[in-house]
């Protein structure tokens, strides 16, 4: 596969457009291409790319309308409440309230 030019959250959308193969990928298929390039264990992951892509979007979207049922709900972001954690962001300062970001997106 080719390289990923972007990731964007569009709702409840993920999309991820490969340059390498002029094609656009969505959803758990998306996810799923992403977790092929991270490390172990999460890029074992991608091997639910061979359960039937409605399947995977039924529970992935059955996980996402029960999450904060499941999991409760933080006010503020984690990367907010912890040094270590947000200096690991680029655009810190940005996500401080500090400054635009010079990101692409």
């Amino acid at each position: 596969m080719g390289y990923f030019a972007a990731l964007v959250s569009l709702r409840d959308m993920c999309i991820i457009y490969s340059f390498g193969t002029n094609t656009f990928i969505f959803l758990t298929t998306a996810a799923l291409k992403v977790a092929s390039y991270l490390p172990l264990p999460y890029s074992v992951l991608s091997s639910l790319l061979i359960v039937p892509t409605p399947l995977r979007d039924s529970v992935y979207d059955y996980i996402a309308k029960n999450r904060y049922d499941w999991f409760g709900k933080d006010d503020a972001c984690i990367a907010t409440k912890d040094k270590d954690i947000l200096e690991r962001f680029i655009d810190r300062e940005e996500i401080l309230g500090g400054g635009p970001s010079n990101s692409f997106f």
